[in-house]
């Protein structure tokens, strides 16, 4: 187009052309396929020209105004969007018109959902299901969106049920496994549609307490309606009287199906985490001694895409993400790995080889003497003539670095002692900590620490920080949501995978003073927040500071608690959709508490912020 533009920028509006409508405007677009006209080969008709254009670009030219999309299968694209006829590996711009839009066929809706019988019950009866603000309690695959219900009857000495609930489409609410439980869980959604559930059980149906097991479900054909036939495993055994898990867990799944959960622990933050395609799970130590108990754990898992080697090696790292990692890789990896390396563009090849040796030192000298000496291999099998040109492409440990230099881990936690003040117990909440591994070794960090202001030191105020959510986007960066409450302020944090310091900047709620929540979703590569306080909820764009209230009907909701379905939670980053639950926690509204599902289109997300033209 002859010019620079930011992403999301307008770059042309469609018009017309004499009497014939159409666009002014042509987009080539570059994929893997080849463009026949570019090769003077179009079946029925003699060029007249000889091409010079790179023989992988195509024209585009829409009829009208559009939403620029990826083709992806099986996606139903909503009117106005234009699906280029290739599968995209790179993000693209949105364009956004300054016109009037076209209306929407949805925009947004509000159902009311089953709910628990009681809010937090003494004894062993499980909190209702709005309790557990890091966990995550709703996800959608295609076009079904599953939840689940906490099940507390009010009987002292029975257990209490995680109860699973999906919605396909426009369908009604259907019930399906029952699981016991101390407290509400968590629940996952893998890329193939398989259902996860991590639940806390009670040794004791008649003490509320931290003492149990914790339990995993997975639910493999979810994707296809099944939520009543599942695979049952104890992760973590009951300790008999002594704490082995404690039941404010938190769990997240990444996009090649990594399943991780955290939870605290005493002073020790602890980590486990498995592929869907392994069969145990690996528990490491996020921290130790630290002085504080430090709970409500957001976990996330940081997978980078390492564009200086995914660029190289593309389909090593797709069959990579099946690899059981017990024994040596197949052949097919082997083979594949010694294609791309000889395929590979010199410079491109070395700086992916430096980046590979920063996760295990000899990679680089190896990709450099291997290239030289695979020339002698004119075909397969491939793995038996590797390892005999060079001894380390049988070492598992150079196999294993590479799912460590993609593999990445954080955790969001809470300071959450117990502490006895004139006989009274309190829960002080004054610091927000920050974990994360890389390669192998954890470290951490304190976000906000209010610990040593007034109102900590005299017991005036017993919490002084709230974590809200954390988030990673598409582009690799971090984002943590904090509210400091001795300022009154809330905090967005951001750092590149690039950088070992965060930007902190105040979100400017626009006068809205009683924001108790705030979440963050993402749209074209955009990150937008969603604002909740009892009884409102609001959406504004981080950028220009657009700001909608959803109109929920009067006094329709009360003591919102929100929960979000998101990539952290295994939602494809491609749903057209944003679900959330607004369970009720307020104690005076049960046994009679409504709770509600929302779904919004992204489309009318994206209508409605646009931003707004000063001129």
């Amino acid at each position: 187009l002859g010019k620079q533009i930011k992403r999301g920028e307008v770059i042309a509006f469609s018009g017309q052309v004499g009497k014939s409508s159409g666009a002014a405007i042509k987009i080539k677009v570059k994929t893997d396929e080849l463009n026949s006209l570019t090769l003077g080969k179009v079946p029925g008709f003699e060029l007249k020209f000889k091409p010079k254009s790179d023989p992988y670009l195509h024209w585009v030219q829409p009829a009208k105004f559009f939403y620029w999309k990826c083709f992806t299968p099986q996606t139903e694209f909503p009117e106005g969007v234009l699906a280029y006829p290739f599968q995209c590996n790179t993000a693209t711009p949105t364009l956004v018109s300054t016109l009037a839009p076209a209306p929407l066929s949805f925009t947004y809706s509000l159902e009311k959902i089953p709910g628990s019988k009681n809010h937090s019950p003494e004894g062993g009866i499980a909190a209702g299901t709005w309790w557990g603000y890091n966990q995550s309690k709703i996800v959608r695959f295609r076009d079904t969106v599953y939840t689940y219900v906490i099940d507390n009857d009010n009987n002292l000495g029975t257990k209490s049920l995680m109860t699973l609930y999906k919605k396909q489409g426009k369908g009604n609410w259907e019930k399906g496994a029952s699981m016991p439980c101390s407290v509400p869980g968590n629940i996952l959604i893998d890329s193939k549609g398989g259902l996860h559930v991590l639940v806390h059980e009670p040794e004791n149906a008649f003490e509320s307490s931290s003492l149990g097991s914790l339990e995993y479900y997975y639910f493999k054909e979810a994707g296809i309606g099944n939520i009543d036939s599942f695979v049952h495993e104890t992760i973590i055994s009951d300790g008999n009287g002594n704490e082995t898990v404690n039941k404010r867990i938190g769990a997240a799944i990444s996009e090649d199906d990594t399943i991780a959960f955290s939870y605290g622990l005493g002073t020790t933050q602890q980590f486990y985490y498995k592929n869907l395609a392994q069969n145990k799970w690996t528990h490491s130590i996020a921290g130790k001694n630290l002085g504080h108990n430090f709970y409500y754990p957001f976990p996330l898992i940081t997978t980078i895409d390492d564009k200086q080697i995914n660029t190289v090696l593309p389909k090593t790292f797709e069959i990579y993400k099946q690899w059981d990692r017990k024994q040596l890789p197949s052949e097919e990896m082997y083979a594949t790995i010694f294609n791309e390396i000889m395929t590979a563009d010199k410079r491109a090849i070395g700086k992916a080889s430096t980046r590979m040796n920063y996760s295990k030192s000899g990679w680089k000298s190896l990709i450099k003497k291997s290239k030289r000496k695979f020339k002698k291999i004119k075909e397969g099998p491939y793995k038996e003539k590797m390892i005999a040109i060079d001894k380390k492409w049988g070492k598992m440990e150079y196999w294993l670095a590479l799912g460590e230099m993609q593999e990445g881990f954080a955790i969001l936690a809470i300071q959450d002692d117990h502490v006895v003040v004139k006989g009274q117990v309190n829960n002080p909440y004054h610091i927000a900590i920050f974990f994360e591994r890389d390669a192998k070794e954890w470290s951490h960090e304190y976000l906000l620490d209010n610990s040593q202001t007034t109102p900590a030191l005299t017991y005036s105020q017993w919490q002084t920080v709230d974590i809200s959510d954390i988030y990673l986007d598409t582009l690799g960066n971090l984002h943590v949501i904090l509210k400091d409450r001795i300022t009154d302020k809330w905090l967005h944090y951001r750092k590149s995978n690039q950088d070992n310091n965060w930007s902190i900047n105040t979100i400017d709620t626009l006068g809205n003073k009683w924001i108790n929540w705030i979440k963050l979703i993402e749209i074209e590569n955009e990150i937008y927040y969603t604002m909740y306080s009892w009884n409102d909820v609001l959406l504004m764009d981080s950028n220009s500071k657009k700001m909608i209230n959803l109109d929920m009907g009067k006094n329709m909701l009360e003591g919102i608690y929100p929960y979000i379905s998101s990539p952290r939670t295994g939602t494809s980053r491609e749903s057209r959709f944003v679900d959330i639950l607004l369970l009720n926690g307020s104690s005076n509204s049960y046994p009679d508490a409504s709770n509600y599902y929302l779904k919004m289109s992204k489309d009318y997300l994206l209508q409605e912020l646009l931003p707004i033209d000063n001129n």
